[in-house]
């Protein structure tokens, strides 16, 4: 889930093979650098974005840095409906992960799995972003909310009657 502008891990499975990614329930990361939290920014408010933007620090040599390339990144996520970490936060370990919804259709939380870059090849990509994208669907099923965007090729961003509600801390 999303606080502020770190992730905050409240749920994991861990595989069964010797070699994964590691993440602890509590842990806090950066939502900038990791698929999940990527996943949440790309639907947030203009203001969040801005400062998630304003606050990219380096973390590996493929953390995004660049504001307007975050930017670009984050349009990305919104279109395809799921989000990928590139080795952005640990050296070799990448993510894939989609928003999870709530009942007026505002993004809460996001599904995805991590593991070492060597699985991740562009072979399984797509089988994995569905399966991201179908396990977000089903939580969002679960909680009476809207289904993620991809699954509906649509994005509730707020009306001018009802706007988005703002999940992160005043900016």
């Amino acid at each position: 889930m999303l606080d502020g502008l770190e992730v905050v891990y409240v749920h994991k499975v861990d595989s069964e093979r010797p070699v994964r990614a590691y993440t602890q329930i509590g842990g806090r990361v950066p939502a900038y650098c990791v698929a999940t939290g990527k996943a949440q920014l790309a639907f947030a408010r203009e203001h969040v974005l801005q400062s998630a933007g304003s606050a990219l620090q380096q973390h590996t040599g493929h953390t995004i840095t660049d504001r307007d390339e975050f930017l670009k990144e984050m349009q990305k996520v919104r279109q395809r409906g799921y989000a990928i970490n590139r080795a952005e936060w640990r050296e070799d370990v990448w993510g894939i992960a989609a928003p999870v919804m709530d009942t007026r259709g505002f993004v809460i939380a996001a599904v995805g799995i991590s593991g070492p870059a060597s699985r991740f090849r562009k072979s399984v990509l797509a089988a994995w972003a569905d399966a991201v994208i179908a396990t977000a669907t089903d939580v969002s099923d679960a909680l009476g909310g809207d289904r993620p965007p991809a699954a509906l090729n649509r994005v509730r961003l707020g009306t001018a009657d009802e706007p988005p509600r703002d999940r992160s801390p005043a900016a």
